[in-house]
């Protein structure tokens, strides 16, 4: 068992039931529960323990096999992940589409030209075709689709996406002038 500010993990064979029990407080008091263990009979146990105990528990669950997920479904799991089906839509989606998007976090350096301007100042969208997401304040707080009139200040973390040159155009805006 291993506790992280919000994080609670437990790592074992589950195909009793008695570790639910044993974990009633932490699972009464959590958001979520991740089953993700390799056996997909293992997940269902888990999956249909949790319900029984705590029903309003958002359940999120592994499948291994196409042919358990029907069956994670309908012990109770909300959402179930197919780790090798979303890598084979991944893959797909790659041959079909060649563009390949990516979302990074970047930080306005001290001594940057682009700091102490707006969004729509800095010309980082027009310059480098990258589009900002979100900034990361230096307080931690994050603000989602800024406006073009935000001013950007040293220290803070930019979410910006675009393509691996237009991110890479972007990074470059944001480092400090020589």
């Amino acid at each position: 068992m291993n506790s992280r500010s919000h994080l609670w993990a437990r790592y074992g064979r589950f195909s009793s039931s008695s570790w639910v029990s044993e974990s009633l407080f932490t699972l009464e008091n959590a958001a979520a529960l991740f089953a993700c263990v390799t056996d997909d009979s293992d997940n269902l146990v888990i999956a249909l323990s949790v319900k029984a105990i705590t029903p309003d528990l958002r359940v999120i669950c592994r499948a291994t096999e196409m042919e358990s997920e029907r069956k994670l479904r309908l012990t109770g799991a909300d959402v179930v992940v197919a780790p090798q089906a979303v890598g084979a839509e991944r893959l797909a989606m790659m041959a079909l589409q060649p563009v390949e998007f990516r979302v990074e976090e970047l930080d306005v350096a001290p001594g940057c030209s682009i700091a102490n301007k707006t969004i729509r100042e800095s010309g980082i969208r027009r310059s480098s075709g990258a589009q900002i997401l979100g900034i990361e304040g230096e307080n931690e707080t994050v603000e989602v689709n800024p406006d073009a009139d935000r001013v950007l200040a040293r220290g803070e973390r930019l979410v910006v996406v675009g393509t691996k040159d237009q991110v890479d155009r972007a990074a470059e805006m944001l480092r400090p002038v020589s």
